[in-house]
């Protein structure tokens, strides 16, 4: 999974440069820490891509508010885009493979 963001200054004033940021899923699980972006100037989104066997199988844009407990992809999804679509009669590998919450 590759998590990718621009500049931006949060609600406290701290400036936070852009980055690409690439995250395993271990048993169905990630762990990141991110900036909240909820309260961003301007607003931002981190971008993310899922990639297996080295291709993006879909992208998805999500929005990180504060928190106090660890927060699940469900929590911060804001939109999903399709990926590449497979050949009649195959099946994309992610759906053999990884199951998001």
């Amino acid at each position: 999974m590759i998590l990718s963001w621009n500049s931006f200054e949060t609600g406290n004033l701290s400036n936070i440069v852009a980055q690409t940021l690439t995250v395993k899923v271990v048993d169905g699980n990630i762990r990141a820490r991110l900036v909240p972006t909820a309260d961003s100037i301007p607003s931002i989104f981190y971008n993310v891509k899922y990639n297996s066997d080295g291709k993006i199988q879909f992208q998805q844009t999500w929005s990180v508010g504060v928190a106090s407990t660890p927060l699940r992809i469900r929590d911060v999804r804001v939109s999903v885009s399709p990926g590449p679509v497979p050949p009649p009669g195959q099946t994309p590998p992610y759906k053999k493979a990884m199951s998001w919450g």
